[in-house]
């Protein structure tokens, strides 16, 4: 079922990035996806897209806190360039709900008005922010600067 969910993610961002968007109508190139695998280790990812993915590691055991260091590393060495953060919601434990808030969570982060957030004056976006009682977003999904 993991495998569903990446090529339905990365069907999504291919997709997302195949329109037009706000820079005038042309076509923006697809970015670059680095990831990480936890659990069973998948050596190539059955996609068939023209995405540049690039695999940075495999844990046998971990969470999200994994990648989402990484990133945080990436940012302190680019700040000047914008991330965003995909995972596999529900993909371990399939349920109709589960599989809503990931394809509904996922396309908002993808979203033309996610990719357009510096012209908005955002610094974050992503399907719903809370700040109370703390920083949070639902599902966990984000684009940031």
């Amino acid at each position: 079922y993991t495998l569903e969910v990446i090529r339905e993610q990365t069907d999504q961002i291919t997709s997302a990035f195949s329109s037009p968007i706000y820079d005038g109508g042309n076509r923006t190139a697809a970015p670059t996806i680095y990831y990480n695998l936890i659990g069973k280790d998948i050596r190539r990812l059955p996609v068939s897209s023209s995405l540049d993915l690039r695999r940075m590691n495999y844990y046998p055991r971990g969470g999200e806190e994994l990648t989402l260091q990484r990133m945080w590393e990436y940012c302190q060495i680019y700040p000047e360039h914008t991330v965003t953060y995909l995972h596999d919601k529900g993909s371990l434990s399939k349920s109709t709900s589960n599989e809503l808030v990931r394809r509904v969570v996922t396309s908002a982060v993808l979203s033309e008005e996610c990719r357009r957030m510096a012209d908005l004056g955002c610094n974050i976006c992503t399907y719903n922010f809370y700040l109370i009682p703390n920083a949070m977003s639902p599902g966990n999904m984000f684009r940031a600067s």
